[in-house]
């Protein structure tokens, strides 16, 4: 729903006002930094209309900050096939592709978790990944 979004922190900022201090917003969607984007960009068919926001590992975060969360973890997605272990690929082939992927999170989807409180991710024992974002939000 992320990218369908035609005013991403005005929504967003709805989002974290309706969750508890202590709660999360889950977040999946079209990686604008993905390997396989940028392979196939000119073929592509997800650049239509109703596509209005394509969010990368370095974009994400301030546009959460913006609407006030406090942190963001965003471990690397590596594809259905090797997240469930029925890749086709040897194994010296998965490696080189998690690897690849590991440097600057660049699968083809962005997966997050947005935090209200910035000690959150620490709660739920996701410490690795985290970006604390300093929200000019907080304190409400």
């Amino acid at each position: 729903v992320l990218a369908h979004l035609a005013e991403p922190v005005e929504d967003l900022t709805t989002l974290r006002e309706l969750l508890r201090p202590d709660g999360a917003l889950l977040i999946l969607t079209v990686n604008a930094a993905s390997l396989a984007l940028k392979r196939r960009l000119r073929t592509w068919g997800g650049f239509t209309p109703n596509h209005l926001l394509f969010s990368s590992p370095e974009t994400l975060p301030p546009l959460l900050e913006r609407a006030g969360f406090g942190a963001v973890v965003m471990p690397p997605w590596y594809g259905e096939a090797q997240e469930t272990g029925a890749s086709q690929l040897p194994p010296w082939a998965q490696r080189r592709l998690r690897s690849t992927i590991d440097r600057g999170n660049r699968g083809n989807m962005l997966r997050a978790v947005a935090f209200v409180d910035p000690d959150g991710p620490r709660e739920w024992n996701l410490e690795q990944h985290v970006r604390r974002l300093e929200s000019p939000r907080r304190g409400w």
